[in-house]
């Protein structure tokens, strides 16, 4: 199986943060590790090639992302059109173009999850029937119009947030289930995994949920019911096997009609999936596990500019607007007022007001660029005063080359947005490595 390769279809790409992770960053022939930092060659050069990204905002004028994307890679495989107007056939057309028709596919994403978010509270989450989470019924149909034009995937990596497993609030994991449900239908074996990328020694705590599928009888396939690629590679202390679900019992005549049943019928006050598992011909077994950050993985301090480098002065923040940053970082019980009328507190706990240089970041969101006082923003204690972080830096969080979102059109507050809506590379690169050793 040596000679086998992988044509990436790259749905939902932003600035290509799979792409890196799949294919590494080519400079001057050769592709490099983001693990490495972009120092050493990828392994096994050229076993994933990207034929097809779609890139779109939606509600936005300016597609920044896109942009950044197409004159980063300087190809012709990014389509800047809504997702839900892709047509498959061109999908196909975009691989034949670039690199043939001889490879299998693996289609990557992360798909949007406003509405898993914890931006928004449990209660206001609509999961797939909100405005984002419906976009889940697009990757479902353009893997079913690949599969009517024998062109299925054979692989499929995607990736969302970890409230994903709990939503929504009142039926805790219906929109995880139906997900798996769906898979299986088109004839996937599901692994996911909750991983928190500092926990493997990248800088950034950011934890998202990965989902690897596969169809059955593929390399990745096993005899064992149970058997976890994922956590082959992802080890973690230990492992507490859970209640296992059984899917089939939704089954009905048609798709439609099981969904319906799953919907109205899969009721649990708390999520029943752990934080990892696999389904199996509709039969889900989870697991909870256990892990830590290592004590000598990178850190923020590891990722920061010298000591040499001039900061813009609009990054640095005044004294007398620090108060600022300490009212938004200090504790708080807010009454509020859920739609149905129904009253409840909403509490934060208290923030450190500077952000440690010993330990991986926090989770980076959207919102971290501007000078504005914040709450989530990261703020470091320098000998020149307090200051945010640079766009670079951001990028380094998510172990992205240097300065890949500068761009003479994007402003820092886009390239931060853009961070904040990306994924940590080295994670992706894993997942490159267990399907290589399986296939090689």
């Amino acid at each position: 199986m040596s000679g086998e390769k992988f044509a990436v279809i790259e749905l939902f790409a932003g600035v290509g943060g799979f792409r890196l992770g799949l294919e590494g960053d080519l400079r001057k022939g050769k592709y490099y590790s983001p693990i490495s930092d972009y120092k050493k060659a990828i392994i096994n050069q050229g076993f994933f090639k990207t034929g097809y990204a779609n890139q779109y905002e939606p509600g936005h004028k300016k597609q920044f992302a896109a942009k950044v994307y197409s004159d980063y890679y300087r190809d012709d495989v990014l389509d800047n059109t809504d997702v839900a107007k892709v047509d498959s056939e061109k999908i196909i057309n975009s691989i034949e173009k670039s690199i043939g028709l001889r490879e299998k596919i693996i289609l990557v994403g992360g798909f949007p999850c406003q509405d898993y978010s914890v931006a928004n509270g449990l209660h206001t989450s609509k999961g797939l029937f909100g405005k984002k989470g419906v976009l889940w019924w697009e990757i479902h149909r353009i893997l079913v119009e690949l599969k009517d034009l024998n062109r299925q995937p054979e692989i499929l990596l995607l990736e969302n947030v970890d409230r994903l497993l709990v939503s929504p609030a009142s039926q805790r994991g219906r929109d995880f289930a139906i997900m798996l449900y769906t898979l299986s239908e088109l004839g996937y074996n599901i692994e996911y995994k909750v991983i928190n990328a500092a926990e493997y020694g990248f800088p950034q705590k950011r934890k998202r949920v990965f989902i690897l599928a596969y169809l059955r009888e593929s390399p990745l396939d096993s005899s064992d019911k149970a058997h976890s690629n994922i956590r082959n590679e992802f080890s973690s202390l230990e492992s507490e096997k859970l209640e296992s679900i059984d899917l089939s019992f939704y089954t009905s005549d048609d798709l439609v009609s099981s969904l319906k049943n799953l919907e109205y019928s899969f009721h649990f006050k708390n999520s029943p999936f752990g934080n990892s598992g696999v389904c199996r011909n509709y039969k889900i077994y989870p697991f909870k596990e256990k892990s830590k950050i290592p004590e000598n993985g990178k850190t923020l301090g590891d990722i920061l500019k010298g000591g040499r480098t001039k900061i813009p002065d609009n990054y640095y923040v005044k004294e007398s607007d620090l108060s600022k940053w300490k009212e938004y970082k200090s504790a708080k019980r807010i009454l509020r007022i859920k739609p149905n009328g129904e009253e409840y507190y909403f509490s934060e706990g208290k923030m450190s007001l500077f952000d440690s240089r010993k330990k991986p970041s926090r989770t980076l969101i959207t919102s971290e660029g501007g000078a504005s006082a914040s709450r989530t923003k990261h703020l470091i204690k320098t000998s020149k005063g307090p200051r945010r972080l640079l766009p670079v830096e951001l990028e380094r969080l998510n172990m992205f080359p240097n300065n890949i979102t500068q761009h003479a059109e994007v402003r820092d507050t886009e390239r931060a947005f853009m961070m904040g809506n990306a994924l940590v590379v080295g994670v992706v690169e894993k997942f490159r490595n267990l399907i290589i050793s399986v296939y090689n």
